[in-house]
């Protein structure tokens, strides 16, 4: 099966140059294979296995993943196929192969949680899916014996459990645009006996992240932990200029207190956002408020958190400065987005909310922001 990587599907760049050389090797399956067999947990708690689907005339195992933004694009059409096929007989089941310990944290910058089964369980219950979805990215055992080019890649088993379709789903992301529905196509035509014109489609979409990349993620996370952290005095010119936000970044704000019971572990969700976010467009800026702290210890800090983001401090006019946040100054840490031109989609007060963050600024940068 040929891979098909079209510069059209949002966000291609940052998934389709990590395939690696282990998986191209291997040859995919044929039409009329016999479906392999894989034991595996699901996000519903449960343990599946072929024999759980032994009754479905149609079996459709469907290789997808959290972090794509190809997959994201599908999972709507996926439950709806779901949906609409349940009561004729046909199983839908997504498995995710990737390894959670192989990526490049840029690499994440299109999902508010990453490939682990934990962020598989937050996704699943976020987008409610109805179908299992299973976690392979431990020993990629089940990657491995249907060989899946791309997330997402989609194989249909017959009531024998021959393969009679590997492909796409169907032939765009935007689903305004998909005149060929490949994979429905596919399913009428085994349930009602049917040869299937084309039984394997190109396949577009992101790498299967093997196992083998986790010396490559290393060592982009041994660089990034190397980039150079500053902190600077910031004066209310300044502070005004960055809040006015006249570029084409999207602005994070992070006041703190140097004496927060939880900033070694905030620190560190925020330096994670940054990494994840920025290439994306996402700028942050975090301020040091109090009105009499150390500056080389805070300094330190944020050198141990690896915090390269702009940090500034700020040791008097601090109740002006929450008041122009339009905050209280007992509210640490406060948080703000600030859109180019000033809207502000998100503020909080308080502990940081990690995954309610990351989904408002994706609720922002989208697929297509560009700054």
């Amino acid at each position: 099966m040929r891979v098909f990587f079209p510069q059209n599907v949002f966000g291609w760049a940052l998934c389709v140059y990590g395939i690696l050389f282990s998986s191209l090797s291997l040859d995919a399956l044929e039409i009329g294979d016999p479906a392999p067999d894989f034991l595996l947990p699901a996000t519903d708690g449960k343990i599946y296995s072929l024999k759980d689907f032994a009754n479905a005339k149609v079996l459709v195992v469907v290789f997808t993943c959290n972090h794509c933004p190809t997959s994201q694009a599908y999972e709507d059409r996926l439950m709806a196929i779901s949906g609409d096929y349940d009561s004729r007989n046909v199983a839908l089941v997504a498995i995710s192969s990737n390894d959670p310990l192989a990526f490049r944290m840029d690499e994440l910058g299109y999902s508010a949680v990453d490939d682990s089964f934990e962020g598989m369980k937050v996704r699943a219950q976020i987008r409610g899916f109805e179908f299992p979805y299973l976690y392979d990215g431990a020993d990629q055992k089940a990657a491995l014996l249907y060989r899946p080019r791309v997330t997402p890649h989609v194989f249909v088993f017959g009531e024998d459990r021959s393969l009679f379709y590997s492909g796409r789903i169907d032939n765009a992301v935007d689903p305004a645009k998909a005149n060929l529905k490949d994979l429905r196509v596919a399913i009428e035509s085994v349930l009602k006996g049917k040869k299937i014109r084309t039984p394997t489609t190109k396949v577009f979409g992101c790498s299967i992240k093997w196992s083998d990349r986790r010396a490559l993620a290393a060592k982009d996370l041994a660089r990034l932990d190397r980039e150079k952290v500053s902190l600077k005095a910031l004066d209310d010119d300044t502070f005004l200029f960055l809040l006015e936000n006249k570029s084409k970044l999207l602005r994070l704000f992070v006041v703190w207190s140097p004496d927060g019971e939880n900033n070694m572990k905030e620190f560190d969700q925020l330096v994670e956002i940054h990494r994840r976010f920025r290439k994306r467009g996402l700028e942050i800026i975090t301020i040091a408020a109090q009105n009499d702290f150390n500056e080389e210890k805070i300094l330190s800090f944020l050198r141990e958190r690896h915090a390269s983001c702009r940090n500034y401090f700020r040791t008097r006019g601090v109740g002006e400065l929450f008041d122009k946040l339009g905050a209280k100054p007992s509210a640490h840490p406060f948080i703000m987005l600030v859109k180019p031109g000033g809207d502000i989609p998100y503020r909080r007060a308080g502990d940081l909310d990690s995954l309610g963050l990351k989904r408002s600024i994706l609720k922002v940068i989208g697929r297509n922001f560009s700054p």
